[in-house]
């Protein structure tokens, strides 16, 4: 359960939201897509987009936001696609353009972006066939692809070693960039928040401890459990750059 969340969020802005497991930080960003499971709900509070009270949408109009408006990456992307169609399929259909031969080669561009060379191959494959880290990677080109102006992305480098992870960071920070696109990213890696975030929330059994802009928190931080999570990234960061010497 969440109780007293309370930020804003401005075009072109990233929010990194850090956390332990069950904090809560996946749970906001269902509350932001509506699709809360069915023994969540809304207790108190809005969710407002462009004007728009999200927590008074019907299915209906929540249809027309998702994948549209608002994009989302989900941490298990091998379960989020339908298992018996190409992945190709699934990235154009999000398009809703006619002309299917230029949404085909946008979205290889967007494979390629994520680092696949033989991208065609990738629009082949059926879900099954790839690896949860590849699989992932796709996810992301999905999301990127449609422009949303609003980006939730729920651990999107968990399944990735670190090369790619850094290719994946890199490319969510030039889509929030060239696209204005506005992103609330959740990661227990603060290594992966700080390079992307202009603002960090810190989650604490549902609760937030600490909200505000990402060079105050790293240099003045309040709560323990704050103090806590830079200190273990501080010392990550220190033992990857020994151990690169």
């Amino acid at each position: 359960m969440l109780h007293n969340i309370h930020f804003t969020l401005g075009k072109g802005k990233i929010l990194g939201i850090a956390g332990e497991s069950g904090s809560g930080k996946s749970t906001l960003l269902k509350a932001c897509l509506g699709i809360l499971d069915e023994q969540g709900n809304y207790r108190t509070g809005n969710i407002l987009y462009q004007g728009q009270d999200l927590c008074q949408l019907s299915e209906k109009q929540w249809q027309k936001l998702r994948g549209k408006a608002i994009g989302m990456i989900f941490q298990n992307a091998t379960a989020s696609f339908c298992p018996v169609r190409r992945l190709g399929e699934q990235m154009i259909e999000t398009l809703d353009k006619r002309d299917r031969r230029a949404a085909k080669q946008l979205a290889l561009a967007w494979l390629e972006k994520l680092g696949y060379q033989d991208a065609e191959a990738i629009y082949q494959c059926y879900p099954a066939e790839l690896s949860g880290g590849m699989n992932q990677r796709v996810a992301i080109a999905l999301a990127m692809m449609s422009h949303p102006d609003l980006l939730l992305a729920d651990e999107p480098t968990s399944a990735l070693d670190n090369l790619l992870s850094q290719q994946v960071v890199m490319g969510l920070k030039a889509l929030v960039q060239e696209n204005h696109t506005s992103m609330i990213i959740v990661s227990q890696s603060l290594k992966v928040l700080v390079r992307l975030a202009d603002e960090l929330m810190i989650l604490h059994e549902g609760k937030c401890i600490e909200y505000g802009k990402t060079e105050t928190l790293l240099y003045f931080p309040c709560h323990p459990f704050t103090r806590q999570l830079i200190e273990a990234w501080k010392w990550s960061e220190w033992h990857e750059t020994d151990a690169g010497h």
